[in-house]
């Protein structure tokens, strides 16, 4: 997790150096993100119903990484 009252510096070093590709956030705190090359979800933009094979990019739940800075 990104806390938003941590310095955009700091966010934006984090984003860098763990190099994500996806962002997933809250529509309210999009905006205030840095700018870097990962893709931005708003949270509150996907449907409820989604299933996990809609989602193009291969990543299963066994994939994903929790990074604590």
């Amino acid at each position: 997790p990104l806390d938003p009252a941590y310095p955009a510096n700091r966010i934006a070093h984090y984003i860098s150096d763990s190099r994500a590709q996806v962002i997933i956030t809250q529509a309210a705190l999009a905006g205030k993100l840095p700018a870097s090359g990962a893709r931005v979800l708003e949270i509150e933009t996907v449907p409820a119903g989604t299933a996990e094979d809609n989602i193009d990019g291969g990543a299963r739940g066994s994939d994903l990484a929790y990074l604590i800075y």
